[in-house]
């Protein structure tokens, strides 16, 4: 598997964690970066694929971060050498701050993704996978010398679904997940103010890690 980016897209207002899930930025923060996702789903077989992006977060007022995630990449795939996709993805989402107790703060956040992968070469195997998230989320705050480490988790509704289409031939296949109701927990590390680096991992059907890095202004 060969993946070449060549283009940034898309800074859609969006707010929060989206599936930049992170914990909620400061009032006029934006932090930009790279993030990839891993997915493992049951439809009506076990799918697997994956997710890379670049994100852009920002902090407005004192209970919305707004964020964005796009990409266009080629793909080859040596399960398929003969085809040539090219990924075109894009997101977008929400985050709310609701509640404070005590050191814990907690948010509600949506998240819409969509990847759609274009087959340019002789067969049209022309693919989109289609995620929504929603999730509510408990966060705390560890500070130490110039630096933030937070650890939040909770209850997640996560749906997937992916369609499938050969170009003059079938009628597009649609599948998608049943099994919706699951959970996440991350962490994020700021170090020295600006550098950001999170992981977390959402749980439904299986675990599906995602990993990234940004910088924080």
């Amino acid at each position: 598997m060969n993946t070449k980016c060549i283009l940034l897209i898309l800074l859609i207002a969006s707010a929060g964690n989206s599936q930049v899930l992170a914990p909620e930025l400061s009032s006029g923060a934006f932090e930009m970066g790279y993030m990839y996702k891993w997915f493992h789903r049951d439809m009506f077989q076990i799918y697997h694929w994956s997710i890379a992006s670049i994100y852009a977060r920002y902090g407005v007022g004192n209970c919305l971060t707004l964020s964005a995630e796009g990409l266009i990449s080629n793909f080859t795939d040596s399960k398929f050498p003969d085809r040539d996709y090219r990924h075109y993805v894009v997101g977008c989402g929400a985050t709310m701050h609701v509640l404070t107790l005590g050191s814990f703060r907690f948010a509600v956040s949506f998240h819409y993704n969509e990847r759609f992968s274009f087959d340019r070469s002789e067969s049209r195997y022309h693919k989109d996978t289609r995620g929504v998230l929603v999730f509510l989320q408990s966060e705390r705050s560890f500070f130490f010398h110039r630096g933030e480490l937070v650890i939040w988790l909770g209850p997640a509704f996560v749906y997937d679904e992916i369609l499938q289409n050969v170009y003059g031939y079938y009628d597009t296949v649609h599948d998608k997940t049943h099994n919706n109701l699951g959970f996440i927990c991350g962490l994020n590390i700021v170090l020295l103010r600006y550098v950001d680096m999170f992981t977390h991992v959402v749980y439904a059907d299986y675990l599906q890690p995602r990993v990234g890095v940004g910088i924080r202004l």
